[in-house]
């Protein structure tokens, strides 16, 4: 986020202040990026919780103007041509409102995994356990004790049961519950694309030359889709922003270790977040498969795996 230096050096500071950093560590640049990467944990879960409640808002019938994010040659803003503000369908709302919900206990489990690196203790395993339960239940998984040898690769190619370095029956749990979910994940997009045909279409751009998403074609008259757009790049900033931050303000040596491990275990769970935001937009749904490979790679650090439930949704 782009907050004024002064503000910023004070927000490190409070940060460390909050997690018992020593003030002089302040002067070396991995503890300060660290430390920043935990406000920014805590600054995205806001956004998130606030961007959840004012789904509930119903937006008043008057013009709206929004703005572009790119800035004309001489400094001045470029506008969208005026229109009537526009409320949320039904079904989108209902979207939005899940991948919020889902997204902001998964910055709850970050900012606690980013402690981890200044405190003595460790999250428990039960917290661990609790939370992601929460999250997973849609999606036919749990937490379960042990740890699984899962193959780190790209999800997207297809992974033949000689190459994989999984055990023969999990993998085949996996391959199932894979093919499973994907089936049964179409059927109720068809179900809820026959409730609200709003479903069917797009509803998020890209601007290639901004680098920012943009609410699509009559969308852009929703404030509440100007948001979910915002929180879509800022989750993209931290994910991208997350693969620097891995030095540790822990007393060891010259009172800073690496712990690679703890951070990109928390790069894994931005990754599973990213895929949470888009399920449901522009058609797509979760890459379970890539969820599962991201999950099972950070839980190993508790002793812990995903699990396979049967997949089951009311109807809606």
């Amino acid at each position: 986020m782009g907050f004024p230096e002064s503000f910023q050096n004070r927000r490190i500071e409070e940060a460390a202040e909050t997690l018992n950093v020593p003030s002089f560590l302040l002067e070396e640049t991995t503890v300060r990026e660290y430390l920043d990467g935990y406000n920014q944990f805590g600054d995205m879960g806001r956004s998130l919780r606030i961007a959840g409640l004012r789904l509930s808002l119903p937006e008043p019938n008057e013009e709206f103007t929004p703005l572009y994010h790119k800035l004309a040659p001489d400094g001045s803003s470029i506008s969208y041509v005026t229109g009537r503000k526009l409320n949320l369908s039904n079904g989108i709302k209902r979207t939005l409102s899940a991948n919020y919900e889902r997204t902001m206990v998964l910055m709850d489990i970050a900012r606690a995994l980013a402690t981890e690196g200044v405190q003595t203790t460790r999250v428990p395993k039960e917290v661990i356990v609790e939370k992601f339960n929460f999250i997973l239940e849609g999606y036919g998984l749990y937490i379960a004790s042990g740890t699984v040898n899962v193959a780190k690769r790209d999800m997207d190619e297809d992974i033949s049961p000689l190459e994989a370095d999984y055990p023969t029956t999990y993998y085949e749990r996996f391959v199932d519950h894979c093919k499973k979910y994907e089936e049964q994940k179409k059927a109720q997009r068809r179900r809820l694309e026959s409730k609200d045909e709003n479903l069917k279409y797009i509803l998020m751009a890209y601007d290639r030359e901004t680098e920012q998403h943009v609410p699509d074609a009559k969308w852009v008259y929703a404030p509440r889709m100007h948001e979910y757009a915002a929180l879509l790049d800022q989750w993209k900033d931290l994910l991208k922003g997350n693969t620097s931050g891995a030095t540790s303000p822990v007393e060891h040596g010259k009172y800073t270790s690496t712990d690679k491990t703890r951070w990109w275990k928390i790069h894994d769970l931005l990754r599973i977040g990213n895929e949470i935001l888009w399920d449901g937009i522009n058609g797509k749904i979760v890459h379970i498969g890539r969820v599962i490979s991201d999950l099972n790679d950070l839980l190993d650090y508790n002793d812990l795996h995903s699990e396979f439930l049967p997949i089951w949704w009311p109807e809606e």
